[in-house]
């Protein structure tokens, strides 16, 4: 999944509407509708998604710890640290994201003090 939709997924699950993602991340809000529809079904099959890594993730974290092959054990403790590591940077992507939005909204205001004094 790209970090950008991942991103998307990350806001909607927190509860942010559709217009909100798209207005905070600077999508169109057609693409954020694309990603996550906004619709009872659609937040259903998000959750079994979330269910579903869950689970996998506990099956992963037994075959770590009890698999009879020390490389399947080795195989799935990488995978289990690279998904960690994935969702960090994810989270630190959406608050540098913020953080550029920040500095943009403070450019605009620049500019639009510029053209007010000239």
């Amino acid at each position: 999944m790209s970090t950008a939709n991942e991103q998307i997924y990350q806001l909607k699950r927190m509860g942010f509407s559709n217009e909100e993602i798209s207005k905070d991340l600077r999508y169109d809000k057609e693409i954020v509708d694309v990603v996550a529809p906004d619709s009872p079904s659609a937040s259903q099959a998000v959750q079994k998604l979330d269910d579903l890594g869950d689970a996998a993730i506990k099956v992963l974290e037994e075959l770590m710890h009890y698999g009879e092959n020390e490389r399947v054990r080795a195989d799935a403790a990488k995978f289990i640290v690279d998904k960690q590591y994935d969702k960090e940077k994810s989270k630190a992507t959406m608050e540098f994201s913020q953080f550029t939005d920040r500095l943009q909204k403070a450019q605009d205001r620049i500019n639009e003090l510029r053209v007010m004094e000239g």
